[in-house]
């Protein structure tokens, strides 16, 4: 179920919908390129980081 969830996460970084930081829930997962080709994205409001590869 877990494998589920993360593939969905990274769906939606990748068609650059926003997603809620799953370590706060406070700020967005954002990227500063072109989230389509972008393998790193960062919380505006933790410290967290998500990085695809």
């Amino acid at each position: 179920m877990e494998n589920n969830k993360s593939l969905k996460l990274i769906i939606a970084l990748r068609k650059g919908e926003k997603v809620k930081c799953p370590k706060c829930n406070k700020g967005v997962l954002k990227s500063n390129i072109e989230p389509s080709k972008s393998h790193f994205f960062f919380c505006t409001q933790c410290p967290n980081t998500v990085n695809i590869d």
